[in-house]
């Protein structure tokens, strides 16, 4: 005779987590082959080599998976806006490749964050200044300039 309503036990026990072998490769310090935790992702990887070479870029990692893009991640994002919908769980054999980094434009001044900053191909004064953390109050728009390179 069966309990009313049914009930069922179950007891699992969890030893040992198994690594998966990930190959993080491109514009990076130390690129490799690495033994990350089963459940890393892309983050976790980028904070495990210290992120990219000064030359490699923020806007465009890529996770290859069996020959094929399988996700592109933009690290502003998380690094500017906290938004981590891009990250990914990495697979064993996984790539992660940091391509050169694109176009950068620097910004100094009344701003909360000067630096330098990656631009994509469709992105304006705004979204730049939105990177760098929005004007300071005492900023004066009508004095901005721009220059084509910098001394």
């Amino acid at each position: 005779m069966a309990a009313n309503p049914p009930t069922a036990f179950l007891d699992v026990t969890l030893s040992n987590l198994r690594g998966s072998q990930i190959y993080i490769m491109g514009e990076v310090e130390r690129p490799g082959s690495y033994t990350l935790s089963s459940y890393a992702t892309s983050f976790n990887a980028m904070y495990t080599i210290g992120g990219p070479k000064i030359t490699g870029s923020l806007r465009g990692v890529r996770i290859l998976r069996d020959g094929k893009t399988a996700a592109e991640i933009d690290l502003y994002d998380y690094l500017v806006k906290g938004i981590s919908t891009d990250d990914r769980r990495l697979l064993h054999n996984d790539i992660v490749f940091v391509p050169p980094r694109g176009k950068t434009v620097g910004i100094k001044g009344e701003v909360n964050r000067p630096g330098v900053y990656e631009l994509r191909e469709n992105e304006t004064i705004q979204d730049l200044i939105a990177f760098a953390g929005k004007l300071k109050p005492t900023a004066y728009t009508f004095r901005a300039k721009s220059r084509e390179s910098f001394p």
